[in-house]
C-alpha cells in the first residue's frame, strides 16, 4: 500500500519543523545580569582632621557591547570600572592609606541599530588617611 504524495509532504514538513524546534532549543540560551550584594562594610570616621581629600568625584567606567542586545561581544566589568576609578586619581596610590567615600554605581544601556552598549560607571571621593 502506497502513501499518497500529500501525506508524504506533510510528514516531511512535520519532521523538518520538529528538527528546527529541537535545534532552536539547543542553540537558545538565557542570561542573568543580577547584582551581587556586598557582604562586608567598613565604617570610618571622617569627622576629624585625619584625612586628605585627594580627588573629589573621581569616576571610572567599563563598557560592554552586544549584538542585537542578546549576543555579548564584550561585557562590562565592575573590577575594570574600579581600576579606572583609581587611575583617574592621576597619581600612584600604591602603598598609601586610601579609601573610597560616597561611592555610587550607575548602569546604563544604549540601543543602536545592531548593537547595544552597556556601561557601568562608578564615582567616589578618593580619600587618604593620615595618622
Amino acid at each position: 500500500m502506497e502513501i499518497p504524495a500529500r501525506f508524504d509532504i506533510l510528514r516531511r514538513l512535520s519532521t523538518a519543523a520538529c528538527l528546527l524546534l529541537i535545534t532552536g532549543g539547543l542553540l537558545a540560551g538565557c542570561a542573568s545580569r543580577g547584582k551581587m550584594p556586598t557582604l562586608h562594610e567598613t565604617h570610618v570616621s571622617l569627622g576629624s582632621d585625619n584625612f586628605k581629600l585627594l580627588r573629589p568625584n573621581a569616576q571610572g567606567e567599563s563598557v560592554g557591547i552586544s549584538l542585537f542586545g542578546l549576543i555579548p561581544i564584550t561585557s562590562p566589568s565592575f573590577s575594570e570600572a574600579r581600576s579606572s576609578l583609581y587611575r583617574s586619581a592621576g597619581e600612584s596610590l600604591q602603598g598609601r592609606s586610601i579609601a573610597l567615600a560616597s561611592m555610587s554605581q550607575e548602569e546604563s544601556t544604549v540601543f543602536l541599530l545592531l548593537v547595544s552598549m552597556r556601561r557601568i560607571t562608578l564615582s567616589a571621593d578618593i580619600v587618604e588617611f593620615h595618622e
